[in-house]
């Protein structure tokens, strides 16, 4: 058991929920891209100097890619991410106590039909050891990324990122506590949270597919390529919640960030782009000029 929870650690929630939720809009140019990622420069409102933000897919890996981002973070002051991870010993048993619920675990449980139990259990002993009636002490958003880490594969480009700016004596700093991301996490109903775990555990080849759509978009900036596989996802509690809740709370701490020292900023590519309450819209109202890097 405490081996999937390190990997969980080391991975620091870098969930699919925040990568799949998006909404179409019209204004985004569809040029042949010449960047296999998404990155945009902040300029403008009396800026000194420009600020980048790099939209984090955390299943996609390149070798290029990682190191032009390098080579932009070498050019700012600080690293932002959505979470600064500690890794140290107080972290991970804050982070234990966090996730689990014990005296819940019967009625997740049970939230579940016959047929899907008995997949989760046969899931999570060929993966982890343990049968679902087990693990169901876990809270859901905790079981949904078990699963979702073994159909894809994450990647945490955001470690590599951390250790660069370690390296070169920049600030890291984060936009949430573990704490304030969990409570986040938590506030998604419960019943989003068993559909979704029920549709990945019943068709985890589905989830695949898209995931690997997403990824070949991504890498060519097809923005509308992203719109299309994710758009079922629209005005669902979990995007309102985990994007655009989020959001308007960051939007103060970036303009502050920015203002006072010339910042990468590594969050989820979904927070940029366009759905009601987006970075990108919420940064260009405040007088912010957002140029996607080609």
């Amino acid at each position: 058991m405490n081996n999937y929870l390190n990997t969980l650690i080391r991975i620091a929630f870098i969930l699919f929920l925040t990568i799949t939720f998006l909404i179409p809009k019209n204004g985004y140019s569809q040029e042949v891209s010449q960047k296999p990622y998404l990155l945009w420069k902040v300029s403008g409102n009396d800026l000194a100097k420009p600020s980048y933000i790099f939209g984090v897919n955390g299943a996609y890996k390149n070798s290029e890619m990682i190191s032009e981002l390098n080579e932009v973070l070498r050019t700012t002051e600080q690293l932002v991410l959505d979470l600064k991870k500690e890794n140290t010993p107080e972290e991970a048993s804050k982070i234990k106590q966090l996730i689990v619920n014990e005296a819940g675990a019967k009625y997740f449980y049970n939230q579940f039909d016959k047929a899907t139990q008995k997949k989760l259990d046969d899931f999570f002993v060929t993966h982890y050891g343990a049968d679902f009636k087990r693990l169901s002490a876990y809270k859901p958003f905790m079981i949904s990324n078990l699963i979702e880490s073994k159909i894809i594969p994450p990647y945490d480009i955001t470690a590599e990122l951390a250790d660069f700016s370690k390296t070169h004596h920049q600030a890291i700093i984060g936009l949430e506590t573990i704490e304030e991301q969990i409570e986040e996490f938590e506030k998604v109903p419960l019943s989003e949270q068993v559909k979704t775990i029920t549709e990945f555990i019943t068709n985890p080849e589905i989830a695949k597919e898209r995931s690997d759509k997403i990824i070949t978009y991504y890498k060519n900036q097809d923005i509308k390529g992203i719109y299309g596989e994710l758009e079922e996802f629209e005005d669902t509690e979990m995007e309102k919640i985990m994007l655009e809740a989020r959001n308007i709370k960051w939007l103060p701490q970036l303009t502050s960030l920015m203002k006072d020292k010339s910042s990468f900023i590594a969050i989820g590519v979904t927070h940029m782009l366009p759905f009601k309450n987006n970075l990108k819209d919420l940064l260009e109202t405040e007088g912010y000029t957002i140029t996607l890097v080609k």
